[in-house]
Order: structure tokens, then sequence, then C-alpha cells
């Protein structure tokens, strides 16, 4: 479904409410979310691992170019940020962990792709990968979330916490968004793993491959280029 603004207070609404009670969720729940780090550091190491498993070897000639030009322009982008953030974390600007006091329960890839309209309003759904997260990372997948993106400046969940939290939480956005923007090109581009591939088409001619990973490319450079200037 497509996000309204009724839609998107909702989804707002539905965050507050299942950390309203930290206690109760505490006795509940246990595990913490997919890709649940609580570092920085750790969010580029995902990112990184991602990138190596890519290859373009299987990749037709007539997209080969626009697949390697891809795959440079995360190294270089990933390099960059790292550079940066180790230079914050070093100089004591910035922290690289998140408190565990800090934690906020979430669904872990929440978005409206994970929602139904119903006669009651919005109902999300699928909650296989929820747990403690980092409420930064929950924060800025709601607005990076390719499938669904919430088209704004800046996250509407940004309000979602108290109000004592959100300074820290805005900072530590400004700081993990870049990283989770180019985590979610690599999921795009997860057709540049060969395996990732071969699950993905399943019995697949070659043919379908091709037109598989030529539409991922295009909307891998097209996702890098309009979430490129978010403000967090």
């Amino acid at each position: 479904m497509q996000p309204e603004g009724n839609a998107v207070a909702t989804a707002v609404r539905f965050i507050k409410l299942i950390n309203r009670d930290s206690q109760l969720a505490k006795e509940w729940i246990e595990m913490g979310a997919s890709e649940g780090f609580l570092s920085l550091r750790e969010h580029i190491d995902n990112v990184r691992q991602r990138l190596t498993a890519m290859s373009c070897d299987h990749v037709h000639n007539a997209n080969k170019l626009m697949a390697v030009s891809l795959k440079d322009r995360i190294h270089t982008e990933l390099e960059e940020i790292q550079g940066k953030t180790d230079k914050l974390i070093d100089r004591g600007y910035i922290q690289d962990r998140i408190d565990p006091a800090q934690l906020c329960v979430s669904p872990s890839d929440f978005g409206f792709y994970n929602a139904v309209r119903s006669p009651d309003g919005v109902r999300f759904i699928d909650f296989e990968f929820a747990g403690w997260d980092d409420p930064a990372k929950t924060v800025v997948d709601f607005i990076l979330q390719p499938r669904v993106s919430v088209i704004s400046r800046r996250s509407p969940l940004s309000i979602a916490w108290r109000p004592e939290q959100l300074h820290s939480i805005k900072s530590c956005c400004k700081h993990l968004g870049p990283i989770v923007r180019l985590k979610w090109t690599c999921t795009i581009l997860s057709v540049l793993n060969r395996e990732r591939l071969n699950q993905l088409t399943t019995i697949a001619p070659e043919e379908s491959q091709n037109t598989l990973i030529q539409v991922r490319l295009e909307r891998a450079s097209n996702y890098l280029s309009r979430m490129r200037d978010l403000n967090w």
C-alpha cells in the first residue's frame, strides 16, 4: 500500500504503542531485531560484507558496465563514510555503540510494504524479524525502505519517542542514515550475488535473469540518487 497522511500518523502511533511499557516488553521480548546492531561500525561492516558477496561475472555484457559502476560507487561512498565515522568516534564527537538501555521494540524492517488497509484503518503485519533495536535504525528504515518509501526530508517517526530521547536519536540518525541507505542499495543489488539470484529466479531462463538484473540495476541507481540529500 502507498502511505497517506493518516497512514503515516497510524505508523507513529503504532511505534509509540509497542514502546509504551518498556518493563512489560522486557518480560516478553528477549531477542534482538534482525540486524539490530548496537554499533555504527557493525552497520558499516554489514554493508561491506554485502558488497563483498557481489560479483559482476554473471552479468550480461550489456549491463556489466552499469553493475561495475554501481559497485564502485557504493564502495567509494562506504569508504568515505567509514573514514568520517572513525574520525568522529576516535575524537569523541560521537559514540560508536548505543546504550542497551536506549533500545526500543521494533518490527525491524518497518514500513508500509508490511501493511494492509482494512475497514478499521491500516494494520501492520509480518513481525518475524522483530525485537530490540536502535530507535535511530527504526527511524531511518521507515523512510529509506525502498519498496514503499515515505518521501520526506525527515522521517515522520522522529516524533514517536519521548522528548528527552529526540536529541540523541536525531544525532544518531545523521550518522546512521547514510550507512543504511547503502545497505538498502545492496539489498536491491542482491542479484549481483549469484547464489541469491538463483534463489530469486529458481528455474527461470537466463533471459529472465538478465532482465531482473537490469531492472534491479536501474532501481538501485534511481534509489541512490533519490535518497542522497536527506536531512536527518
